[in-house]
């Protein structure tokens, strides 16, 4: 019976400690990271590699002439993007008719006002 006692508070104490782990990686900066490596003219294909998996399709660019709404000529002429998301951050990708990137974009949407993370403030007190 103590034996399964030790097992059952190992277990978890390795289940709480793998849940720390990923919950203080600095996310940012591996989705920074990605994005960093995406490159014109890359195929579809490795840019997927690259992410780790097929983005969402991202609607069209519209444009507006006089009082018309348009489609913008390049996503006519067969362009499309893609868009990968992590909790406050996304990136696009725009390919052209072939599958080659074209544009690429990184946004973010973090709070600007809000408190440094556990995680960030131990970084910037060890200096990392």
């Amino acid at each position: 019976m103590k034996k399964r006692k030790w097992l059952v508070l190992s277990l978890a104490l390795c289940f709480a400690g793998a849940l720390a782990i990923w919950y203080f990686l600095p996310w940012l900066e591996v989705f920074r990271a990605h994005f960093d490596r995406i490159e014109k003219g890359m195929t579809q294909k490795q840019v997927e590699e690259l992410m780790g998996g097929a983005g969402s399709r991202s609607p069209p660019y519209f444009q507006r002439v006089g009082t018309l709404l348009i489609e913008s000529p390049r996503f006519s002429a067969g362009w499309h993007a893609f868009v990968w998301r992590s909790d406050n951050e996304h990136i696009e990708v725009i390919f052209d008719r072939e599958g080659k990137v074209v544009e690429k974009s990184f946004n973010s949407f973090a709070n600007p006002f809000a408190e440094p993370s556990l995680w960030a403030r131990f970084r910037q007190r060890v200096g990392l």
